[in-house]
């Protein structure tokens, strides 16, 4: 009898012969590594906005030194 080349082989790491545990398991696993990357992106964006908003300040601020020196 030849092996069904539709099924992966289960080397542990979940239940039943089929993997479906294993398989539900890598989903999650990787649905969550997708959201923590979301999240991570999130919060690189909001610090690079406040460095931004930071160095337009200080430009601001010395344009007006400039006009006040005359």
């Amino acid at each position: 009898m030849s092996p069904n080349p539709y099924l992966k082989p289960n080397y542990g790491g979940g239940v039943g012969a089929s993997g479906r545990v294993t398989r539900w398991s890598e989903e999650m696993r990787k649905k969550r590594e997708r959201e923590l990357m979301g999240e991570l992106v999130a919060a690189v964006k909001v610090l690079g906005d406040g460095f931004v908003r930071m160095e337009q300040m200080k430009m601001e601020m010395a344009r007006e030194m400039e006009t006040m020196r005359g």
